[in-house]
């Protein structure tokens, strides 16, 4: 995981043991490393090529452009036979959009 402060949060650390008796051991990457994390390379094509108008004039024009966008990248990885497991965080990203403004 990227440090992202979510991720390395009181909430996340207090569920640590639990984690580790249920076999999930966290990895988190050093500070800045793009070339170690899988998922950048898909966020750079959705961010320069899938979604390149960033201004919505509201929240749900928004979303279901990152819907668009996402479901469109998912199938182009699915068509090359690439596993898509990462698209697990999709709905997460539509719900925490609102959270985020």
């Amino acid at each position: 995981m990227d440090n992202y402060s979510v991720q390395t949060s009181e909430a996340v650390n207090q569920e640590q043991v639990a984690l580790e008796k249920a076999n999930f051991r966290l990895f988190y990457l050093p500070s800045y490393s793009p070339g170690l994390s899988a998922i950048e390379p898909i966020w750079q094509t959705l961010k320069h090529h899938e979604m390149q108008t960033r201004s919505y004039s509201d929240l749900a024009t928004m979303k279901s452009a990152v819907e668009t966008a996402l479901e469109r990248k998912a199938h182009t990885l699915k068509d090359r036979n690439v596993e898509t497991r990462t698209y697990c965080a999709r709905p997460l990203i539509a719900e925490f959009i609102p959270a985020a403004l």
